[in-house]
């Protein structure tokens, strides 16, 4: 079974309808929202503390992971089919375990985001005097002359 001629029948529909919802998402009007319907951290009255914003951040990193996880098991049953019904063309094979190898790596990225999303959370928590380099002076520098 050839899985090429369906997919190039729908991909024009698929690239169509992409097109008119990113020019839907660019063009709308979203000056109508006032503050009863933006929502805030810490409630209704904006005084999220930095516990509440990480909350939020780690709530959306979960969200992300599952999101992921789902992708990667889709891509590992895909690449295994794909392996499957290779039956000796080698092309075909190779695209199979690329697939799975992808997936593979990907877990890897999956389990290591809440990591870097803690280290972004605590680099952005320092002050400026943590992060800057103090500006040196070399030992003689009284004794230079400039030339202009």
């Amino acid at each position: 079974m050839n899985l090429i001629r369906p997919i190039n029948r729908v991909m024009p529909a698929i690239i169509g309808v992409s097109v008119a919802l990113l020019l839907f998402f660019a063009f709308t009007n979203a000056a109508y929202a006032d503050n009863q319907t933006i929502p805030t951290i810490g409630g209704d009255n904006g005084t999220g503390t930095v516990e509440d914003i990480n909350d939020t951040i780690e709530s959306l990193i979960w969200k992300i992971r599952i999101i992921g996880a789902l992708i990667v098991v889709a891509c590992i049953i895909i690449g295994f089919i794909i392996v499957g019904m290779s039956l000796g063309n080698a092309s075909k094979r190779a695209i199979g375990i690329s697939a799975v190898v992808c997936a593979g790596i990907s877990i890897y990225g999956i389990a290591k985001a809440p990591a870097l999303a803690n280290w972004i959370i605590q680099d952005s928590q320092k002050s400026a005097s943590d992060v800057s380099v103090p500006y040196i002076t070399p030992s003689g520098s009284s004794n230079i002359t400039y030339h202009l």
